[in-house]
């Protein structure tokens, strides 16, 4: 498939299946032996594991996935996302906050035969997120833990 092909099948995963929760279109967008990094070891294979995730962020945190930036390079994707919502479940052991978040993520997605084959993440911190401990936070649960028992610095007000 050509780049633009790529950049295709990729927009409409994060915009039909992330954001208009239409699972149904998991098949044809997704590999059937997806490999899914940052997911949990029990959901990190198969388009089941896959489909577990989405709909878990969609309900956990009301997720919504803005493209900032997309590049294709062979049969990689990469793109600069904005996700963004309310915290209304726990993830990674804090308790749900209610708050809004935000937070950039870098995603790259390996396609194979024109569907997900492996999709890869990372977060990266931004002061809003850290003071208010929300699920975009990357920091480990005992970092979040420490920073929710003092006061944020001034500037982070």
């Amino acid at each position: 498939m050509s780049k633009e092909e790529n950049k295709a099948v990729i927009r409409r995963l994060i915009e039909e299946v992330y954001n208009g929760d239409d699972l149904d279109l998991l098949d044809e967008l997704v590999a059937p032996d997806v490999v899914n990094h940052t997911a949990v070891a029990e959901h990190r294979r198969g388009i089941e594991g896959f489909g577990h995730v989405v709909g878990w962020s969609r309900s956990a945190m009301d997720a919504h996935y803005e493209i900032e930036s997309m590049i294709a390079e062979g049969d990689m994707v990469a793109c600069r996302i904005t996700m963004s919502g309310v915290h209304r479940g726990e993830v990674a052991g804090l308790p749900p906050t209610g708050k809004r978040f935000s937070v950039e993520h870098v995603h790259w997605h390996r396609l194979a035969s024109g569907k997900l084959a492996e999709p890869k993440e990372r977060a990266w911190s931004a002061p809003s997120n850290a003071r208010r401990g929300s699920p975009g936070d990357p920091a480990p649960a005992n970092v979040r833990r420490r920073r929710a028992n003092r006061s944020p610095p001034a500037g982070w007000r």
